[in-house]
This record gives structure tokens, C-alpha cells and sequence, in this order.
């Protein structure tokens, strides 16, 4: 499920929820795929590596510092997230 992809409402990220592990253990997670903040080199046009978070508040802190890094996030996948249950 997409919580947010690159275009929609000008986004600069792309979100998903996804998991870690093996059932029964495995942990659900929001992935911050190709994040701009995890390049290497700023000035490098191609993507970062992809994040995981598995809490709300670890992702809503990365997604304000994308905001502070000038990149959009959708106020829509800010608002799915606090209210949707992926991760707690």
C-alpha cells in the first residue's frame, strides 16, 4: 500500500508499508523508498538507499525533515499515516 508516490500531489517521496521478518515475528514498517535524504552526494541526481520506520513517530520526524530539506511530502500521506494503524 502507498502512502505516497513520487508525482502524486508533486511529491518528492515515495512511502510504503511494507514488513520486515518472517510471519508470525515479522514487523510492519513504512518504507521511505530511494530517499533523497540518504544520498551520498547531494548533487547526485540518482536516488538514495530506501529507509524503514516502525513507528509513527520515527516517520513522521523523517518526513519533517524532508519538509526542512525544502522536498514535499503530501499533507494526504501525513494524514494517512497518524490515522491508519501500519505501524503504531
Amino acid at each position: 500500500m502507498a502512502f505516497a508516490k513520487w508525482g502524486w500531489e508533486n511529491s518528492d517521496v515515495y512511502l510504503f508499508g511494507g514488513y520486515t521478518g518472517q510471519p508470525p515475528d515479522e514487523i510492519h514498517v513504512i518504507t521511505c523508498c530511494g530517499c533523497l535524504l540518504a544520498r551520498e552526494d547531494e548533487d547526485d541526481w540518482l536516488m538514495g538507499p530506501s529507509l524503514d520506520f516502525g513507528t509513527k513517530a520515527e516517520i513522521l520526524a523523517h518526513l519533517a525533515a524532508h519538509r526542512a530539506a525544502g522536498h514535499v511530502v503530501p499533507e494526504s500521506a501525513i494524514e494517512r499515516i497518524t490515522d491508519e494503524d501500519w505501524v503504531t
